[in-house]
């Protein structure tokens, strides 16, 4: 976990140790000083066995309902974070394109020509917070198995860029060993585990892909492991060129795949400044300056900051400081990349043209904003390794917050117990304690016997 109840979990641990070490020091100072207290104190713990027991035992439930609370959000946090890095692999960014003359068989991405990648990793060639970039076609389509009458109504269907699979690979067999995507020709195809479980096909059978209500009969040339670009859905692995061949899209792509340096996990931690950096070699600058013309009108920019306040912290900044940028006169170079990786990302786009709706009475000039938001990408960069592991949080703290609240009703009843037993052994001892203070102690040496019994 990373944040409980909106607070950094290290800066709780912090505060709760030093609170933790000044209450020990103080009482350590204290006991120190007058040690006849202190015995009188600790004596009583081996003489009341039964009560002592009963204060253990209500402090440790206390304790484990905290950190049962605890242990249930890292555990899904764990869970939710382990089925992003299994699926993702090494990927942390998508690019696809959002126009294009020829869309994908089943609703997935336009395709683009793949001269734009050769020119991105032209571009990327110094860049050294990006270690990956790979040229894939994912559609979907049905799936049967003839020999069995077995089927998979909408199965993910993947070609590879073979050249050089890089941080991505490699591509496992169900014994560990790599295959090699780049043999594959005509008809044949690798499926992972779960497409062979749910057709109940194995190596060398015949399956049936149909495409616009054409069958296409394909060979099972091996099971690969789940994962990575294996997918943990049912997927089918195919070289590029086959599937610009199965697809009739000779020399064009429709999704990039981009691992950022790091492993599978720490390579997130740079998605930010990647992204901001890939949305501004893909953006037309051009038109993000005529977006923030456009935008740039005091209604429109109050009406911005009147959403960001009900929108989630993050997304609150950035569009706070779109409406900045947009007002500012001058732009130097890092405000203006800013700017323009604010415009590219969908979700502030989305506020943006609800806010110029909102104060423009001209349909003309609204299909106007929209089509200038259409043109400013020429692909849209997906952050989606960092955006579902932030999901992962927080749903983890919601529900870690939901089982420490029910705790905490349960902890202050245990509280409550052990002050209620401390007033019970303070009524029992009223004989012992006149008799102290009758012999010179004070009222806070009383108070202060008591602190030492409750400590140790």
């Amino acid at each position: 976990m990373e944040e409980i109840f909106g607070l950094d979990t290290d800066i709780i641990m912090l505060g709760t140790l030093v609170g933790f070490l000044v209450i020990l020091f103080g009482v350590g100072t204290l006991a120190v000083i007058n040690r006849i207290v202190l015995k009188i104190g600790l004596r009583n713990i081996p003489r009341r066995p039964a009560q002592t027991a009963l204060i253990v035992v209500g402090l440790m439930l206390s304790t484990l309902i905290i950190s049962s609370a605890l242990g249930t959000g890292d555990t899904l946090n764990h869970s939710i974070r382990s089925a992003v890095t299994d699926g993702l692999g090494e990927t942390d960014h998508i690019l696809t394109a959002i126009l294009g003359d020829s869309l994908g068989l089943t609703g997935s991405s336009p395709y683009f020509p793949v001269d734009i990648l050769d020119t991105l990793r032209e571009q990327l060639s110094g860049y050294e917070k990006i270690d990956g970039l790979l040229a894939v076609v994912p559609e979907t389509a049905p799936v049967s198995n003839p020999a069995n009458g077995e089927s998979v109504a909408r199965m993910n269907i993947l070609g590879i860029e073979t050249a050089d699979l890089g941080v991505f690979g490699p591509v496992s067999d169900t014994n560990g060993a790599a295959v090699n995507i780049s043999a594959l020709t005509g008809t044949g195809v690798f499926i992972n585990e779960k497409a062979a479980e749910s057709l109940e096909a194995s190596t060398g059978d015949r399956i049936t892909m149909f495409l616009e209500d054409a069958p296409v009969e394909l060979n099972v040339a091996g099971i690969v492991s789940d994962g990575g670009l294996a997918g943990e859905d049912e997927t089918a692995l195919l070289s590029l060129a086959q599937a610009q061949a199965l697809f009739d899209q000779p020399g064009s792509i429709n999704t990039i795949l981009v691992s950022n340096l790091g492993d599978e996990i720490s390579g997130a931690d740079l998605s930010e400044e990647v992204t901001e950096h890939l949305r501004g070699l893909l953006t037309d600058r051009d038109v993000a300056l005529r977006i923030k013309d456009t935008l740039n009108v005091p209604t429109v920019l109050v009406d911005i900051r009147e959403r960001a306040s009900d929108l989630p912290e993050a997304m609150k900044e950035d569009l706070l400081d779109t409406a900045s940028l947009l007002e500012s006169d001058g732009l130097d170079p890092e405000q203006e990349s800013r700017l323009v990786s604010h415009l590219a990302d969908d979700g502030i786009a989305a506020q943006l043209l609800l806010s110029f709706e909102a104060n423009s009475d001209d349909p003309q000039q609204m299909f106007a904003a929209f089509m200038l938001f259409n043109e400013l990408k020429i692909l849209s960069v997906q952050d989606i390794k960092a955006d579902l592991l932030d999901v992962a949080n927080d749903a983890a703290s919601g529900i870690m917050s939901i089982f420490i609240i029910f705790g905490l009703f349960s902890m202050m009843a245990g509280v409550m117990l052990i002050f209620l037993i401390f007033v019970m052994l303070a009524a029992e001892r009223k004989p012992e304690m006149g008799i102290a203070r009758a012999v010179g102690m004070r009222r806070r040496h009383l108070v202060q016997s008591f602190v030492y019994e409750g400590m140790a």
